[in-house]
């Protein structure tokens, strides 16, 4: 069994990531290095990196959740859809998508992305929906980006406080 395999695989790798940076930290701490840093640091930027540090962490692990998460439901909509015969009718119902034996799936950014394909498709039956596809991917991938940009904000305030601080 490979790591992949694994429901949130992707958790676990940042898990394993923090865990090794949380045990180096420890040991830093143990052998006095974290307060020989605070200590020769006057201006104390040193603490703000570690509050921010540990606020994009969570953040980071907040985010890696969620993607896993909608990895794993996609994983069950991908199941769902192959044990479906060909001839089984799509439905979307009360918001929620349908096969006919397989029942609803589970509600997550792929389903809502395949009722935005189910809708596109009824509604533009005669129509060239090239263009209007190209945005439903689109739509897709700011569905799973969501709250990357505060990530990248935090990142990009530490790299500037860490040139600062030196």
């Amino acid at each position: 069994m490979t790591l992949q395999e694994n429901r949130h695989y992707l958790l676990l790798v940042w898990l394993v990531i923090t865990g090794l940076i949380t045990f180096g930290v420890v040991v830093a701490w143990n052998e006095g290095l974290t307060t020989q840093l605070v200590n020769a640091d006057r201006s104390r930027i040193c603490l703000v990196i570690a509050l921010l540090y540990v606020v994009g962490t969570l953040h980071c692990g907040n985010r890696i959740f969620f993607i896993s998460s909608e990895l794993n439901h996609a994983c069950d909509v991908a199941d769902s859809i192959a044990a479906a015969s060909r001839n089984s009718a799509i439905r979307v119902t009360d918001g929620r998508l349908n096969f006919a034996r397989t029942g609803p799936l589970p509600t997550c950014v792929m389903t809502e992305h395949l009722i935005d394909l189910v809708d596109a498709t009824h509604e533009h039956r005669h129509s060239d929906t090239g263009s209007e596809n190209s945005s439903l991917v689109e739509v897709l991938a700011e569905r799973l980006k969501g709250t990357h940009e505060f990530g990248w904000f935090i990142v990009d305030i530490l790299l500037k406080l860490g040139l600062i601080g030196t």
